[in-house]
Protein backbone atom coordinates (compact mmCIF):
# COMPACT_ATOMS: atom_id res chain seq x y z
CA UNK A 1 0.00 0.00 0.00
CA UNK A 2 1.12 3.60 -0.24
CA UNK A 3 2.87 5.12 2.83
CA UNK A 4 1.57 8.59 3.64
CA UNK A 5 4.80 9.29 5.48
CA UNK A 6 8.40 8.68 4.31
CA UNK A 7 9.82 5.97 6.75
CA UNK A 8 10.85 7.53 9.59
CA UNK A 9 14.02 5.43 10.07
CA UNK A 10 15.00 6.29 6.69
CA UNK A 11 17.99 7.93 5.48
CA UNK A 12 16.24 9.68 3.00
CA UNK A 13 13.56 12.27 3.34
CA UNK A 14 11.19 12.55 -0.26
CA UNK A 15 8.88 15.37 -1.22
CA UNK A 16 5.37 13.68 -1.09
CA UNK A 17 4.21 15.91 -3.37
CA UNK A 18 6.49 13.81 -6.41
CA UNK A 19 5.13 10.47 -7.55
CA UNK A 20 6.97 7.87 -10.45
CA UNK A 21 3.73 5.42 -11.14
CA UNK A 22 4.26 2.51 -13.19
CA UNK A 23 1.02 0.00 -13.58
CA UNK A 24 1.47 -3.49 -14.91
CA UNK A 25 0.40 -6.59 -14.97
CA UNK A 26 2.48 -8.70 -16.85
CA UNK A 27 5.95 -10.81 -14.74
CA UNK A 28 8.25 -8.82 -17.37
CA UNK A 29 11.69 -10.01 -16.93
CA UNK A 30 13.01 -6.45 -17.45
CA UNK A 31 10.90 -4.73 -14.93
CA UNK A 32 13.61 -4.67 -12.05
CA UNK A 33 16.54 -3.24 -13.81
CA UNK A 34 13.70 -0.75 -15.23
CA UNK A 35 12.40 0.94 -12.25
CA UNK A 36 16.49 0.35 -10.64
CA UNK A 37 17.38 2.91 -13.52
CA UNK A 38 14.55 5.19 -13.46
CA UNK A 39 15.36 5.77 -9.35
CA UNK A 40 19.12 6.45 -10.60
CA UNK A 41 17.68 9.10 -13.15
CA UNK A 42 14.59 10.62 -11.59
CA UNK A 43 15.72 13.64 -9.09
CA UNK A 44 16.12 12.09 -5.47
CA UNK A 45 13.13 13.16 -3.52
CA UNK A 46 10.91 11.60 -5.66
CA UNK A 47 8.80 8.19 -4.67
CA UNK A 48 8.37 5.15 -6.59
CA UNK A 49 4.68 3.10 -6.75
CA UNK A 50 4.64 0.02 -8.72
CA UNK A 51 0.76 -0.91 -9.01
CA UNK A 52 0.18 -4.40 -10.72
CA UNK A 53 -0.58 -7.61 -10.69
CA UNK A 54 0.55 -10.21 -7.63
CA UNK A 55 3.01 -12.06 -9.80
CA UNK A 56 4.20 -8.56 -11.57
CA UNK A 57 4.38 -7.07 -7.75
CA UNK A 58 6.66 -10.06 -6.94
CA UNK A 59 8.25 -10.23 -9.42
CA UNK A 60 10.02 -6.81 -8.48
CA UNK A 61 9.35 -6.55 -5.18
CA UNK A 62 11.51 -9.82 -4.24
CA UNK A 63 15.02 -8.26 -6.11
CA UNK A 64 17.00 -7.61 -2.72
CA UNK A 65 18.58 -3.87 -4.38
CA UNK A 66 14.64 -2.99 -4.71
CA UNK A 67 13.91 -4.17 -0.68
CA UNK A 68 17.05 -1.90 -0.24
CA UNK A 69 14.82 0.66 -1.33
CA UNK A 70 11.84 -0.45 -0.34
CA UNK A 71 13.44 -0.04 3.79
CA UNK A 72 14.72 3.78 2.86
CA UNK A 73 10.40 4.82 1.76
CA UNK A 74 11.84 5.04 -1.96
CA UNK A 75 9.22 2.50 -3.53
CA UNK A 76 5.83 0.68 -2.60
CA UNK A 77 3.82 -1.99 -4.22
CA UNK A 78 -0.27 -1.55 -4.34
CA UNK A 79 -1.72 -5.43 -5.81
CA UNK A 80 -4.74 -5.00 -7.82
CA UNK A 81 -6.67 -7.90 -7.88
CA UNK A 82 -8.33 -6.98 -10.94
CA UNK A 83 -5.47 -6.11 -12.96
CA UNK A 84 -4.52 -9.65 -14.66
CA UNK A 85 -1.59 -10.27 -16.50
CA UNK A 86 -4.18 -11.15 -19.42
CA UNK A 87 -5.00 -7.73 -19.10
CA UNK A 88 -8.12 -5.32 -20.69
CA UNK A 89 -6.77 -2.75 -22.99
CA UNK A 90 -9.00 -0.14 -21.60
CA UNK A 91 -8.43 -0.91 -17.92
CA UNK A 92 -5.57 1.55 -17.40
CA UNK A 93 -7.55 4.16 -19.10
CA UNK A 94 -10.65 3.62 -17.02
CA UNK A 95 -8.31 3.52 -13.41
CA UNK A 96 -6.48 6.43 -14.58
CA UNK A 97 -9.49 8.54 -15.34
CA UNK A 98 -11.38 7.57 -11.99
CA UNK A 99 -11.50 10.06 -10.00
CA UNK A 100 -11.34 7.52 -6.52
CA UNK A 101 -7.69 6.66 -7.38
CA UNK A 102 -6.61 10.14 -7.03
CA UNK A 103 -8.05 9.86 -3.79
CA UNK A 104 -5.26 7.58 -2.80
CA UNK A 105 -2.75 9.46 -3.36
CA UNK A 106 -2.85 12.13 -0.54
CA UNK A 107 -0.64 15.05 -1.25
CA UNK A 108 0.50 14.23 -4.40
CA UNK A 109 0.81 17.42 -6.77
CA UNK A 110 2.96 15.51 -9.55
CA UNK A 111 3.19 12.36 -11.29
CA UNK A 112 5.14 10.69 -13.19
CA UNK A 113 3.20 8.02 -15.27
CA UNK A 114 5.98 5.14 -17.27
CA UNK A 115 5.75 1.70 -18.83
CA UNK A 116 8.08 -1.21 -19.07
CA UNK A 117 8.16 0.24 -22.52
CA UNK A 118 9.45 3.93 -21.90
CA UNK A 119 12.73 4.85 -19.91
CA UNK A 120 14.53 8.30 -19.29
CA UNK A 121 17.96 8.54 -20.65
CA UNK A 122 20.54 9.46 -18.37
CA UNK A 123 22.49 11.25 -21.00
CA UNK A 124 20.00 14.02 -21.25
CA UNK A 125 20.93 17.46 -20.52
CA UNK A 126 17.30 18.38 -18.69
CA UNK A 127 16.37 17.02 -15.19
CA UNK A 128 12.67 15.85 -14.97
CA UNK A 129 12.16 18.75 -12.61
CA UNK A 130 12.83 21.55 -14.87
CA UNK A 131 9.13 20.81 -16.02
CA UNK A 132 7.34 20.92 -12.70
CA UNK A 133 5.46 24.15 -13.92
CA UNK A 134 3.54 22.43 -16.85
CA UNK A 135 0.39 20.51 -16.22
CA UNK A 136 1.40 17.53 -18.64
CA UNK A 137 4.46 17.20 -20.22
CA UNK A 138 4.98 14.72 -23.38
CA UNK A 139 5.84 14.20 -26.76
CA UNK A 140 5.60 12.22 -29.88
CA UNK A 141 1.80 12.44 -30.76
CA UNK A 142 0.70 12.29 -33.97
CA UNK A 143 -1.60 15.54 -33.89
CA UNK A 144 0.93 18.50 -33.34
CA UNK A 145 -1.78 20.15 -31.41
CA UNK A 146 -1.86 17.26 -28.32
CA UNK A 147 0.35 15.59 -26.52
CA UNK A 148 0.25 11.48 -26.87
CA UNK A 149 2.56 9.11 -25.42
CA UNK A 150 1.22 9.47 -22.04
CA UNK A 151 3.39 6.04 -21.05
CA UNK A 152 6.25 8.72 -20.65
CA UNK A 153 4.66 11.85 -19.17
CA UNK A 154 4.65 14.59 -16.72
CA UNK A 155 1.42 14.89 -15.03
CA UNK A 156 0.33 18.20 -12.27
CA UNK A 157 -2.82 15.74 -10.27
CA UNK A 158 -4.19 18.78 -9.22
CA UNK A 159 -4.88 19.67 -12.89
CA UNK A 160 -6.43 15.96 -13.53
CA UNK A 161 -8.91 16.47 -10.91
CA UNK A 162 -10.14 19.54 -11.76
CA UNK A 163 -10.81 18.00 -15.64
CA UNK A 164 -12.30 14.77 -13.62
CA UNK A 165 -14.54 17.02 -11.15
CA UNK A 166 -17.11 17.98 -14.15
CA UNK A 167 -16.23 15.76 -16.94
CA UNK A 168 -16.74 11.73 -17.50
CA UNK A 169 -14.77 9.63 -19.91
CA UNK A 170 -16.56 6.95 -21.50
CA UNK A 171 -15.37 3.53 -20.92
CA UNK A 172 -13.59 1.54 -24.10
CA UNK A 173 -13.20 5.37 -26.02
CA UNK A 174 -10.20 6.76 -26.50
CA UNK A 175 -6.91 6.42 -24.13
CA UNK A 176 -6.75 8.27 -21.56
CA UNK A 177 -3.48 10.28 -22.16
CA UNK A 178 -5.46 11.65 -25.44
CA UNK A 179 -8.92 12.30 -23.46
CA UNK A 180 -6.83 14.58 -21.17
CA UNK A 181 -4.93 16.26 -23.32
CA UNK A 182 -7.91 17.28 -25.43
CA UNK A 183 -9.26 18.69 -22.06
CA UNK A 184 -6.15 20.35 -20.33
CA UNK A 185 -4.88 21.89 -23.96
CA UNK A 186 -7.66 24.57 -23.87
CA UNK A 187 -8.12 24.75 -19.79
CA UNK A 188 -7.13 28.99 -20.04
CA UNK A 189 -3.63 29.98 -18.52
CA UNK A 190 -2.47 26.33 -18.39
CA UNK A 191 0.71 25.22 -19.86
CA UNK A 192 0.62 22.56 -21.77
CA UNK A 193 4.04 20.85 -23.43
CA UNK A 194 2.57 18.90 -26.26
CA UNK A 195 3.41 18.07 -29.50
CA UNK A 196 6.66 16.50 -30.97
CA UNK A 197 8.64 19.85 -32.06
CA UNK A 198 8.13 21.13 -28.82
CA UNK A 199 10.92 19.52 -25.90
CA UNK A 200 9.31 17.21 -23.50
CA UNK A 201 9.70 13.81 -22.47
CA UNK A 202 9.55 11.14 -24.97
CA UNK A 203 11.93 11.64 -28.23
CA UNK A 204 11.09 12.40 -31.33
CA UNK A 205 14.55 11.92 -32.82
CA UNK A 206 14.06 13.68 -35.66
CA UNK A 207 13.70 16.62 -33.92
CA UNK A 208 15.10 16.63 -30.40
CA UNK A 209 19.20 15.23 -30.97
CA UNK A 210 18.75 14.85 -26.94
CA UNK A 211 15.22 14.23 -26.03
CA UNK A 212 14.78 13.27 -22.02
CA UNK A 213 13.76 9.74 -22.97
CA UNK A 214 11.86 6.96 -25.06
CA UNK A 215 8.71 6.05 -25.59
CA UNK A 216 8.93 2.26 -27.74
CA UNK A 217 5.13 1.27 -27.31
CA UNK A 218 3.95 -2.31 -28.58
CA UNK A 219 7.12 -3.85 -27.54
CA UNK A 220 9.00 -2.09 -30.53
CA UNK A 221 6.96 -3.51 -33.22
CA UNK A 222 6.30 0.13 -34.67
CA UNK A 223 9.61 1.78 -34.85
CA UNK A 224 8.12 3.26 -37.61
CA UNK A 225 10.14 6.14 -38.22
CA UNK A 226 12.88 6.26 -40.73
CA UNK A 227 15.12 7.17 -38.35
CA UNK A 228 15.13 3.07 -36.89
CA UNK A 229 15.43 2.15 -40.38
CA UNK A 230 19.08 3.58 -40.95
CA UNK A 231 21.93 1.64 -39.05
CA UNK A 232 23.83 4.88 -38.36
CA UNK A 233 20.99 6.51 -36.83
CA UNK A 234 20.14 3.87 -34.57
CA UNK A 235 24.05 3.58 -33.26
CA UNK A 236 23.89 7.14 -33.00
CA UNK A 237 20.37 6.70 -30.55
CA UNK A 238 21.70 3.80 -28.49
CA UNK A 239 25.33 5.84 -28.20
CA UNK A 240 22.95 8.53 -26.32
CA UNK A 241 20.88 6.25 -24.60
CA UNK A 242 22.19 3.15 -24.21
CA UNK A 243 19.42 2.20 -21.14
CA UNK A 244 17.22 2.18 -24.34
CA UNK A 245 18.64 -1.58 -24.63
CA UNK A 246 16.28 -2.32 -21.54
CA UNK A 247 13.63 -2.03 -23.39
CA UNK A 248 13.55 -2.86 -26.77
CA UNK A 249 13.53 -6.05 -28.11
CA UNK A 250 16.95 -6.51 -29.70
CA UNK A 251 18.95 -9.58 -30.90
CA UNK A 252 22.34 -10.19 -30.80
CA UNK A 253 24.87 -8.91 -33.76
CA UNK A 254 25.47 -12.71 -35.01
CA UNK A 255 21.27 -12.44 -35.72
CA UNK A 256 21.29 -9.41 -37.82
CA UNK A 257 21.05 -10.03 -41.33
CA UNK A 258 24.02 -10.27 -44.45
CA UNK A 259 24.78 -6.18 -45.72
CA UNK A 260 23.66 -7.39 -48.98
CA UNK A 261 19.71 -8.75 -47.80
CA UNK A 262 17.38 -6.10 -48.89
CA UNK A 263 15.26 -5.55 -45.77
CA UNK A 264 11.48 -4.94 -47.34
CA UNK A 265 10.02 -3.90 -43.90
CA UNK A 266 6.56 -3.08 -43.44
CA UNK A 267 6.92 -0.12 -40.86
CA UNK A 268 3.11 1.24 -38.92
CA UNK A 269 2.03 4.44 -38.29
Amino acid sequence: MVHSEPNSDSPAQYNMSKLALLIEPRPSPHLVPLVLHMMSVVPRDWRFLMMGSQHSVALVAQAHAIQYQQERGKIDFQIMPSLSAARDEDYTSRLLTDPEFYQGLPGVEWMLRYEPDSILCANSPKGLDEFLDSDWTSLGSTDAHLGGSGGLSLRRVSAIRAILSFQTRTNDSEPEDEWFMKRLSVRPGKTVVPGPSKPGLVGDHERLVKPMGYHVPLDSDHLDSPVWRNAESRRNILNYCPELSIILDMKLERERCPPGMKQDWAFKA
